[in-house]
């Protein structure tokens, strides 16, 4: 994470750091260590057995003079590809020193990222917290595909017991059905903790985020379309 003073400069710690973590369901999660790297930038250790499952864990880091930073890290399924997939899918990839390592992970969560705005699902398992409003019916739709389960439950502030919960039916077009009565009315009234998502990533979108990748790394240094294959002295471009 990185420690921002009040104009949003990195900064660090003043004196000793406290920081903590909270998951989705809002229980703390236990940190491990926790290490200064300089210029703003901490970095804090967490296994993998204290998160089993796709979550939303915030860090809230405290200094000593009571300035406090807050940063979200998300924990999913898997990448949607790893880093040694994309450069074996795209010869280009393989020149490192045009492609640092660094440069893909950030473009690789850019398109991750781009790709679910614009198809509104996600191609690996995510967790999220939802607020709806109740209807008065037994049914509830949330604003996601591929809904694998819900964990939790609370309409008015009273959460479902584990027999209520066990009792709710999922649909993975996000319809969500509880067998144990309606979703009494009410305006953002009804809190959900879902998860949602596939479980294998298509081939073929992945193909497709791979040539995303190369286009959005070489973006900022050419002119030129990646989907072109020359560019004229007079600046058109011949398509490929």
């Amino acid at each position: 994470m990185t420690l921002l003073d009040q104009d949003g400069i990195p900064k660090d710690a003043t004196g000793a750091l406290t920081v903590t973590g909270k998951s989705l369901d809002g229980s703390a999660v236990p940190l491990g260590t926790t290490q200064s790297l300089g210029e703003g930038e901490v970095s804090v250790t967490i296994a993998a057995a204290d998160i089993p499952q796709p979550d939303l864990v915030v860090l809230t880091a405290t200094d000593e003079d009571g300035a406090v930073n807050e940063t979200a890290v998300e924990v999913v399924g898997g990448y949607y590809f790893s880093i040694t997939e994309a450069r074996k899918m795209d010869g280009a990839l393989q020149q490192m020193a045009k492609y640092p390592d660094e440069d893909v992970i950030r473009c690789r969560q850019e398109v991750e990222d781009e790709f679910e705005r614009i198809s509104w699902q996600a191609f690996v398992p995510r967790a999220d917290r939802f607020v709806l409003s109740g209807d008065g019916s037994a049914e509830i739709l949330l604003s996601v595909y591929h809904l694998r389960s819900v964990r939790s439950i609370s309409v008015g502030g009273v959460p479902f017991t584990s027999d209520q919960l066990a009792g709710v039916t999922v649909d993975p077009i996000g319809l969500v059905t509880s067998q144990y009565g309606p979703f009494l009315i009410g305006t953002q009234n009804v809190t959900m903790i879902a998860e949602h998502g596939m479980s294998i990533v298509p081939a073929d979108l992945k193909a497709a985020m791979v040539r995303r990748l190369r286009e959005r790394l070489n973006s900022p240094n050419s002119g030129m379309n990646e989907r072109a294959t020359s560019m004229s002295a007079d600046g058109i471009c011949q398509p490929g």
